[in-house]
């Protein structure tokens, strides 16, 4: 289905397929076993995949638009392009090798965005599936219902959860919004979480949604496979880079930057080679900043300046 014919349609959840012949077929049926009284869409953009996946995303052909890449793009020119092509309403992304584990949750997430103008997007916490040690843990388990903010992803680096059913800006911004595409190739969350929540607040759900498959193993192709903790920060601490070229005058990154270098950094600590390596990664300025952050937190308790608590710091103008 084009934007040209696709009036009516609600909601377009968009699937990113990399390699995942052996995943897929749980993730659509997950969200064609939904219980929804709305029309909706299935956009797959299949990245050139050579596991096979293709062939099993032809018996999908009667009730799932696939797209089969020609080259591949990576992760995040496969998925901005799924939304620039989704002609719903609202919109959500999935990973093709994730699923649903909650079969009413996209009627319930429509059904908040209908009667909440005042919120961008909604969302809801995921269960951890560790593939090698066969266990699965519940993000949502005890946790309360509550709102997250553009703000509050600057202060922490952690956008909690992912990003839900947002309302469909992306074709109507796309003068705006091409970055979504550009940068690390296969690591989106930095480009993606400030977009959704820059254009507004999330409401997050006291419960889990979804089920997120944590897949390291020698042979595979994912990103958690094939990327080692120094590749993913030097891709985080690149796309940081260029949100703040982007928008800096706007906004304060420096709190993001700071904890997500830290986190890094702490991982990395077990070996005199990484740091050396993390250290090259970044710019002189940073790494001095980081330096003396890491003093501040030693001199007070691991505790952050009293400043990063005021939503104000981080709107420059």
């Amino acid at each position: 289905m084009n934007r040209t014919d696709s009036a009516g349609i609600v909601l377009s959840i968009c699937v990113a397929v990399y390699n995942h012949r052996q995943y897929i077929e749980e993730c659509l049926d997950s969200i064609l076993n939904q219980k929804v009284n709305f029309p909706y869409e299935i956009l797959v953009g299949n990245d050139c995949s050579t596991d096979g996946s293709e062939k099993v995303l032809d018996r999908y052909r009667d009730r799932v638009r696939v797209i089969n890449r020609p080259e591949n793009l990576g992760l995040c020119a496969n998925m901005y392009d799924l939304f620039l092509q989704a002609g719903g309403k609202y919109v959500i992304e999935i990973s093709g090798d994730d699923y649903y584990c909650d079969m009413g949750v996209l009627q319930k997430m429509v059904d908040f965005l209908e009667g909440h103008p005042e919120y961008f997007s909604v969302a809801g916490w995921m269960k951890f599936f560790n593939v090698r040690e066969g266990t699965i843990r519940d993000d949502g388990a005890g946790k309360k219902p509550r709102e997250y903010t553009l703000c509050d992803y600057l202060r922490t680096g952690n956008g909690l959860v992912m990003y839900g059913v947002m309302r469909n800006t992306f074709y109507q911004d796309r003068e705006s919004n091409a970055y979504l595409g550009k940068g690390s190739r296969n690591n989106e969350e930095v480009k993606w979480y400030f977009y959704t929540l820059s254009k507004g607040k999330k409401y997050i759900l006291p419960e889990s949604v979804y089920v997120y498959r944590y897949v390291v193993s020698d042979n595979a192709s994912n990103y958690n496979s094939t990327h080692s903790y120094l590749d993913t920060f030097q891709d985080y601490y690149a796309d940081v880079r260029m949100m703040r070229k982007l928008f800096g005058k706007q906004y304060n990154f420096k709190p993001l930057m700071l904890k997500k270098s830290n986190d890094y950094c702490i991982r990395l600590s077990d070996s005199f080679r990484n740091i050396i390596k993390f250290l090259k990664i970044m710019k002189f300025g940073d790494a001095v900043s980081l330096f003396w952050y890491k003093c501040y937190l030693k001199v007070h308790h691991r505790q952050d300046p009293p400043k990063w608590s005021d939503p104000a710091y981080y709107i420059k103008g």
